[in-house]
């Protein structure tokens, strides 16, 4: 179990839709 690796996915996740929205 990686919790950061599942932090990380999240992150990139929020990014995305940030640039997306942007």
């Amino acid at each position: 179990m990686n919790i950061i690796s599942r932090k990380l996915d999240l992150l990139l996740s929020l990014l995305a839709v940030y640039t997306r929205r942007s």
